[in-house]
This record gives C-alpha cells, structure tokens and sequence, in this order.
C-alpha cells in the first residue's frame, strides 16, 4: 500500500517539472536578451535603446500627420464686355452745318449751324456775305450775321419749320453819278457827260420770321430751303462831298420807304 502512494507521488512530481520547464526557457530567454542597467554590449557599445518614433510591431499603426488645406485663389472677376453704341438716326441727331447759295444771281450766300438742344427746339447761328457788281447799278458788297431759333414741327431734324432770326449786316454800296455839261469848242458849244462813282458805307438791322422745309438724304445729307420776311432799316453814312451825301440820302430814302428786309436759303449741308 505505501508502495501504491509513493510511485503516485513521483508520477506528480515529474509531470510538475515537464509543465514548468518551458516557461523557465523562456524567461531565461528573456533576460539573455535584456542587459542590466550599465551592461554593455560585447563590442563594448551601450545597448541600443528603442526609438520612440518607430512603431513596434505590437503598437497600433499612427496616424498619417493632418494634411494643411490647399489655399484656394479667389475667383477671377467677371469683365463684362461693354455693350456696341446703338447708332442714333440721323434724323435724331442734334447738329447740322450748311452751306447757302441762295439767290445766286443776287449773289447772296452764307454758313450756317444748327444745334438741336431739345426735340424739335434748335439754336442758329449764321455767317453772311453779299456781292453784286453791275454796270447801271454798281458794286455792292456787305458781310454779316444772324442768330436765332427754329421750331420743327415733327420734333426731328427732318420737315417743316418756323422760326426768328436777328441780324446785322455791313459794307458799302457802289453810287453813280451822271451829269450833262455844256463846253465850247472852236466848232461852238458841245454838250458833254459826267460819270461820277462814289462808295457809299453803310449797314442794316432786322429782324425776319421764318419758315422752311429740310430733307435729310441718305446718312446725313440734307437740303433746305427757307424763306423770311420782317422790319429792316439801312443806314448810310455821310462823307464830306456834297454830291455823294445827297446820292447817299436818296438811297436811304427809298429803300426805308418800306422798312421790310427779305430773308432767303437754299442750303446743302450735313447732319451729324
């Protein structure tokens, strides 16, 4: 019996011992492998100590450092091309410039411009010069201007008109005179003519209301006519040969007699 309990005893004792010999290799394992504090290495060096910012194979993976935000440039600004001028018809246009050649065998022309201030409502101003030179009535020449409105009545550039104008006018007037003279003469008493020509200055106001017709052609051509009549006096000058004063203020009384002043235009210009 105490046989029995002593191999027992035995067969415990060596399966104890075969249990616990791994675990003693691997400890011994272990502190092989980890030196004592001041041990050194066999080739004298201190051992390596494990680097922080490597991972071990047992540690979770890091996180890859946060990428910086790409900085966005700002939209580039819309440029909006700007609009094509929408081109004003020519009848619309507020300004015109016209040459006059009215009454060519009067020998009357003159400029003139336009401006359109207000649909329908335009200012004029006008540059005038007259010249005539005839053999019974003389040379006249004078150079003048006027100045007023004209209302249209389609409120464009183009149709009928009326208007005010106000002017002044310069120059001189060619006077002849003719007298008979009795002479004599071995043969007995001739008779003989004298032709005298004296320059007569003088100058005129007036005033005259219009009315007209324009026709605008094509891109801007125009034609227009006119035709005004008003009160008007001319005023000559005296000079100091008794002859020529008394030519002078029979003229003036004639042309006065009836205090009215004729306007004319036949004009070819642009409108722009």
């Amino acid at each position: 019996m105490s046989r029995t309990w002593s191999c027992a005893v035995v067969v415990v004792l060596v399966a104890a011992g075969l249990a616990s010999a791994p675990l003693d290799a691997v400890a011994a394992e272990k502190k092989k492998k980890t030196p004592k504090q001041g041990q050194q290495s066999k080739h004298g060096q201190p051992p390596k100590q494990a680097d922080p910012a490597k991972p071990t194979p047992d540690a979770a993976p890091a996180k890859p450092p946060a990428t910086p935000p790409v900085p966005v440039a700002p939209p580039a600004p819309v440029t909006v091309a700007a609009s094509t001028a929408v081109e004003v018809p020519v009848y619309l246009r507020k300004h015109s410039v016209n040459g006059s050649f009215a009454g060519v065998r009067l020998f009357d022309y003159g400029v003139n411009y336009q401006w359109m201030f207000a649909p329908g409502h335009a200012l004029l101003g006008e540059l005038t010069w007259t010249y005539s030179d005839s053999e019974d009535s003389g040379r006249t020449m004078a150079v003048g201007a006027q100045a007023g409105y004209r209302f249209y009545f389609s409120r464009t550039q183009e149709g009928y008109f009326t208007g005010l104008l106000a002017g002044w006018d310069t120059g001189t007037t060619e006077a002849i005179s003719s007298s008979t003279a009795t002479v004599s003469t071995d043969l007995g008493p001739s008779s003989m003519t004298v032709t005298r020509r004296f320059q007569l200055p003088n100058s005129r106001w007036r005033v005259t209301a219009q009315l007209g017709r324009r026709w605008i052609i094509g891109p801007g051509l125009n034609l227009t006519a006119r035709v005004g009549i008003g009160p008007g006096k001319r005023k000559f000058a005296r000079g100091g040969d008794p002859v020529a004063d008394r030519m002078a203020e029979d003229i003036e009384a004639i042309i006065n007699f009836l205090p009215i002043s004729l306007d004319a235009e036949t004009s070819v210009g642009w409108v722009f």
